[in-house]
């Protein structure tokens, strides 16, 4: 069983990436990501794919429109990137990145430890630094955040497979602290609906919660949970409606993609990715 500790996950995540890389239609190139899946990467996937019956499809549509809202930031002078709980992510490898950008990657100290060493001999379009840090902590974690706020004028956050293994407490604490910085202007993150937690717990959630990994975290308010916590929403994309779109989805989902949204669709089976303002930054200008 290797699937022993939340990082693991990443390893899985990799895989995934690998797959896509491989494919001749490929949505993107990620070179680096069989190299950091790793073996036990491989295995993982392998068991999850078989017993959770967990789809590519949605992985490789949350990679590109996340890699689409961190462009589009850096466009909009974005200098730095916060990557919360990155895992494996090779996004400073493999994106075109201004050599000017500072990318942080943030995560425990062992999966920081181990990236280190897998990519020490690889060069990143932009200034990587990682920091190992434990979010769930939260002194450390304010601290953090208040010193990267400082060194930066425009920050973009990523939560990229994080906030579903949280609970409500957590994920409002962590968004009310990242609203508190000024200078962290963008977030853009992974969120699901209630009723799909529901239904992931029923099947890959089954794995994540026997190896102590629950996912804990999804809401029928959807965006909206975080508008009194300081973001205002500027984008919800669904995964389902990017996979069709890009036409990945299995036969017989692919029928449903013509039938419209629920308004609002929240509190239907809804995964996305969503791009935030901080509502900070604009107040203190006005």
């Amino acid at each position: 069983m290797p699937l022993t500790h939340i990082s693991d996950t990443a390893r899985w995540i990799a895989v995934m990436r690998a797959r896509e890389t491989a494919r001749p239609d490929a949505l993107f190139k990620d070179a680096l990501a069989s190299k950091i899946a790793g073996i036990n990467g491989v295995e993982i996937a392998h068991q999850m794919r078989a017993r959770g019956r967990m789809p590519d499809w949605p992985i490789v549509m949350r990679t590109i429109v996340l890699d689409e809202h961190i462009l589009r930031g850096v466009a909009d002078g974005v200098d730095m990137v916060i990557d919360l709980a990155a895992g494996m992510d090779t996004r400073p490898y493999r994106l075109a990145l201004p050599p000017s950008l500072t990318w942080v990657d943030v995560d425990f100290p062992g999966i920081t430890a181990e990236k280190n060493e897998l990519l020490k001999n690889e060069t990143p379009n932009c200034k990587v630094e990682r920091i190992a840090t434990d979010l769930a902590d939260e002194g450390a974690r304010r601290k953090l955040f208040a010193e990267l706020g400082a060194r930066s004028k425009k920050a973009l956050i990523i939560a990229e497979g994080l906030l579903v293994y949280l609970t409500a407490e957590q994920v409002t604490g962590l968004a009310r602290d990242l609203a508190a910085v000024p200078t962290f202007t963008y977030w853009t993150l992974e969120l699901v609906s209630a009723s799909l937690l529901v239904r992931l717990n029923k099947t890959v959630g089954k794995r994540l919660a026997a190896a102590g990994m629950p996912m804990q975290f999804g809401t029928d308010q959807g965006p909206h949970f975080f508008e009194p916590l300081g973001w205002r929403l500027l984008e919800a994309r669904s995964m389902f409606r990017e996979a069709a779109k890009y036409k990945r989805l299995p036969f017989p989902m692919s029928l449903f993609a013509y039938l419209p949204d629920g308004k609002p669709p929240w509190k239907h089976p809804w995964a996305g990715v969503c791009l935030f303002e901080n509502i900070q930054p604009r107040s203190s200008r006005s």
